[in-house]
């Protein structure tokens, strides 16, 4: 069960998980629904991490999800690189040829100081001192390319009439925490989650929270399919678990504003039935519970088993799913017979 709960930042320092002070397996980590499925895909595997899972989001995705939620913040953390630097090269006023030499052997003439614009160069010396400026500053650099692309996303966005309005009217982005009990083992594990989009209670969503996804295919088989692999369905559930412990009228629906990575940037708009949200409920509960039991017990196995030599390697068989791919044996005979 959810111990205590609260909203810990609101704003800009909500657009990312917090990072834990302590190593993913200690009883005091701080555990969000990636961590969970990093758990689900191999307990040794997260634990001989040197920190907890991040998400694997793309500097495209990263900066919309700036521009979308928390626009103020933007410079703060992009900054966008010049297409072009200038350099001052030796310059024969005469035939115009340039070299390091300040007197030109063929016309005789001494060159001089012209300033010459290039496209930008990674390996030149005023593009290494821009971008070793930049982290200093710790932003991340854009070109004016992905600059153009993030106004055309956001722009898809904004257009969108059923979007539109959780843009217009947002009370988060929020970052909640809150902790795990386990009855079985008694550890309290703490627990995060985000939330992008809190609607008002005045707004036509006020039961929802929602989400800002970057996706490279917003159709809804695809999308579907590649979010409950990505265990987007507990993440949602945890989340709304957190908030609605922290409010006096509970949400009820989650909502997926998704923006395709890729031009046009198409928009995609999702609604998790309350079957799968009490799917992603499942889940969390589930993991949450074996995740204290493997850090009461400090017992994290291995994608394959602990036993006697020949007993410690997974067999690998022929799959149903292998018969029907290209080049399978299936395949060809299923050709031949056609």
């Amino acid at each position: 069960m959810l111990g205590k709960v609260d909203i810990v930042s609101r704003g800009p320092a909500a657009l990312l998980p917090e990072p834990s002070t302590a190593p993913p397996g200690d009883p005091h980590a701080v555990v969000d629904a990636l961590t969970l499925l990093e758990f689900a895909r191999c307990p040794k595997r997260l634990v001989s991490r040197q920190g907890p899972p991040e998400p694997a989001l793309s500097i495209q995705v990263n900066a919309l999800r700036h521009v979308v939620l928390a626009p103020a913040a933007f410079d703060k953390r992009f900054r966008v690189r010049p297409d072009t630097y200038t350099v001052s090269v030796l310059t024969c006023p005469s035939c115009k040829s340039t070299s390091a030499a300040s007197v030109c052997r063929k016309c005789g003439l001494r060159r001089a100081n012209v300033t010459s614009t290039r496209p930008w160069a990674s390996g030149a010396e005023s593009c290494r001192l821009w971008r070793e400026q930049a982290e200093r500053d710790r932003v991340q650099p854009l070109r004016s390319d992905q600059q153009a692309a993030l106004k055309l996303a956001f722009g898809r966005l904004a257009q969108d009439p059923y979007v539109a309005p959780l843009l217009a009217d947002n009370l988060g982005p929020l970052r909640l925490e809150g902790a795990w009990h386990d009855a079985e083992t008694g550890l309290d594990i703490p627990v995060q989650a985000l939330v992008d989009f809190v609607p008002p209670p005045t707004s036509q969503y006020w039961d929802c929270i929602a989400f800002l996804w970057g996706t490279q295919d917003a159709s809804p088989d695809s999308w579907t399919r590649s979010a409950y692999y990505g265990a987007l369905q507990m993440m949602a559930a945890l989340a709304l678990d957190l908030f609605n412990a922290v409010q006096d009228e509970p949400r009820r629906r989650i909502l997926f504003a998704l923006s395709e990575t890729n031009p046009p940037f198409e928009v995609g708009r999702r609604l998790l039935t309350p079957d799968l949200v009490q799917q992603g409920r499942a889940q969390y509960q589930q993991w949450l519970t074996r995740y204290a039991q493997a850090v009461h017990q400090k017992v994290w196995p291995g994608y394959d088993p602990d036993a006697d030599a020949r007993e410690a390697w997974t067999p690998v068989d022929v799959e149903p799913w292998m018969k029907d791919r290209p080049g399978s044996l299936g395949f060809v005979e299923k050709k031949v017979a056609a």
